[in-house]
């Protein structure tokens, strides 16, 4: 199938959706070589495959990269592979492009803050921040909401983190949230 998205994306190189899908299959593959255990337990061959697979998903979507507004799933696939790359100040910077591009998506914030957890070179104090400015970035239409979205990105897997957060914002997030979902007046 990865021959048929990237196929597709060579037909019609203008198309950030199919180069976007493209990339997103690549991810996939790459990941599928590298398996789901633990760092040290992938083979030096896996890690080669997934490589080739990143910088193949980079190559989509490079050409999509500076367009304004910036296509959501291009940013969504710049995140991804910012992420493998393991540079935090990057992938804050990749992270701001996709919120950018599509704040309401609640999926922006858990991934990212996931990524801020300290096993990937984050900390707790990186997340606090980063729902301190969730919260205010698009304050107008979503009120506080994207606070908790981030905080659920690593609340099942770190709950400590929550230790860190501001208790009237984390509250205030959740309210929003709710307002957001139609399930508070």
């Amino acid at each position: 199938r990865l021959a048929a998205f990237v196929a597709a994306a060579v037909s019609v190189p203008g198309d950030p959706a199919l180069a976007a899908i493209a990339a997103r299959a690549h991810l996939d593959v790459g990941w599928a070589w590298r398996g789901d255990g633990f760092a040290g337990g992938v083979s030096p061959d896996a890690w080669e495959n997934l490589a080739e697979h990143y910088q193949a998903a980079s190559a989509r979507i490079e050409p999509f990269f500076d367009a304004s507004p910036l296509f959501a799933p291009i940013a969504h696939a710049a995140h991804i592979i910012a992420r493998q790359e393991g540079d935090q100040a990057t992938l804050s910077k990749v992270y701001d492009l996709w919120r950018s591009a599509d704040a309401g998506n609640p999926t922006v914030y858990s991934e990212h803050a996931f990524h801020l957890l300290p096993r990937w070179g984050g900390s707790h104090g990186a997340i606090a921040n980063a729902a301190q400015n969730a919260a205010t970035q698009d304050h107008d239409k979503l009120g506080a909401a994207p606070a908790h979205w981030l905080y659920l990105g690593v609340l099942d897997c770190e709950p400590e983190a929550l230790a860190h957060a501001d208790g009237a914002l984390f509250v205030d997030a959740v309210r929003d949230r709710q307002y957001l979902d139609g399930t508070r007046q």
